[in-house]
């Protein structure tokens, strides 16, 4: 989050806010454009099926951008991420006492053992921070950093 800090983060952010306000306007005007000609288009002979088809297409382009645009704008809140972080590194604290007695210290029944209690702690946190790992991953797929990044051309 360093566009909150440094000035030149902010300078950044302000410009490509800006950039993102232009082409969002420019690629609204072009689906308008669009559109209009597909009427036009129509009342000088083009048949109504041909006509409803392309509005259909050009609904689905508008469609699946906005979708995009949601994916890359709406991301997790920084307040949940960092819930998260604190939450895999204080979750071993609250089950010691259960990793306790499963190393059969206080289990009259003789517990599993040492072993088992260490292998099961080190698993959980194991899981929680790879799970942590996948939902950063996943939460930009414009980044271009993993395995199933998008990869957009720069022109």
């Amino acid at each position: 989050c360093r566009h909150r800090v440094t000035s030149a983060g902010m300078a950044l952010k302000t410009k490509v806010q800006g950039l993102k306000g232009y082409y969002m306007d420019q690629f609204t005007r072009s689906l308008h454009r669009t559109t209009r000609t597909i009427e036009s288009l129509k009342t000088r002979g083009m048949p109504g099926n041909e006509a409803a088809r392309l509005n259909q297409y050009l609904w689905l382009t508008q469609s699946r951008f906005e979708k995009l645009r949601r994916v890359k704008e709406y991301r997790t809140p920084q307040a949940v991420r960092s819930f998260a972080r604190v939450y895999i590194l204080i979750l071993p604290v609250f089950y010691a006492p259960y990793y306790v007695y499963l190393a059969g210290e206080g289990n009259s029944a003789g517990g599993t053992g040492l072993p088992f209690a260490v292998t099961l702690s080190v698993l959980t946190s194991a899981v929680m921070t790879t799970l942590f790992n996948v939902e950063h991953a996943l939460e930009d797929p414009f980044d271009e950093r993993g395995l199933d990044s998008i990869h957009v051309r720069h022109e």
